[in-house]
């Protein structure tokens, strides 16, 4: 479980997430673990014996990776296109705007300054120790998620009311039933959506930056890709 307070949250930042499991499976459990990480007691499940029997009656459709399929992808593809970053800070907002798109169908979104805003401080907290004073990474990240949370509610909420038919996740997950015919709480909902917005952001953003990176260090490679990308010859 770690240390008292701390949990274990500076072996997963020294460790990295992906040691962290593998050495607590090797001295526990090949299954499952217990341990403690920003400020909550948890059970990490690892192995396919041990994710198969949690929460039977959640095993709705697999919806989630009908919009990730090429065909669904190709949509897209202009909306990317005709997005600029102009900067390498710009990559997580691009990022979770376009995640907040293709999640969510969000487009021309009024709020999305304030979410974007709050959503940042969210993740900058998830790796912060867990002491909630003011002023701390974690309080900030608390006072962020909260918001975060408050306005992916809303949402929800409002699309469930909708109850339109829509190619992205969030319009069929509000529909999604499991075998029983049960619909997934509003809170469940924001959960997935939650996690997803998180994995894209992270996840897009480094991708850009690196890519960025390499393309100014390497002039003649990006002379190559904008030639490809607008047929024009750059000249140094």
């Amino acid at each position: 479980m770690g240390w008292p307070f701390l949990g274990e949250n500076m072996e997963l930042t020294t460790l990295g997430s992906q040691k962290l499991v593998r050495d607590r499976m090797q001295k526990y459990s090949q299954d499952v673990f217990k341990t403690s990480l920003l400020g909550e007691k948890m059970a990490v499940l690892c192995g396919l014996d041990a994710t198969k029997h949690q929460e039977p009656k959640a095993n709705f459709h697999n919806f989630q990776y009908d919009i990730l399929k090429p065909d669904a992808l190709k949509q897209y593809v202009p909306v990317m296109d005709s997005s600029v970053v102009e900067a390498l800070p710009s990559a997580k907002k691009y990022a979770l705007s376009l995640a907040c798109r293709v999640f969510m169908g969000k487009e021309d979104w009024e709020n999305v300054s304030d979410f974007s805003e709050n959503f940042s401080l969210m993740t900058k907290g998830i790796l912060s120790l867990p002491v909630n004073l003011p002023g701390t990474a974690m309080n900030r990240a608390m006072e962020g998620g909260r918001v975060v949370r408050r306005e992916l509610m809303r949402i929800v909420g409002e699309r469930r009311r909708e109850m339109i038919k829509g190619e992205d996740l969030l319009s069929k997950m509000v529909v999604a039933t499991n075998e029983d015919g049960e619909c997934m709480s509003d809170g469940m909902v924001v959960n997935v959506i939650l996690g997803l917005l998180i994995g894209a952001e992270h996840e897009l953003s480094s991708l850009i930056t690196i890519v960025l990176y390499y393309l100014a260090e390497l002039p003649h490679i990006y002379d190559r890709v904008f030639k490809g990308t607008f047929g024009v010859t750059l000249y140094y």
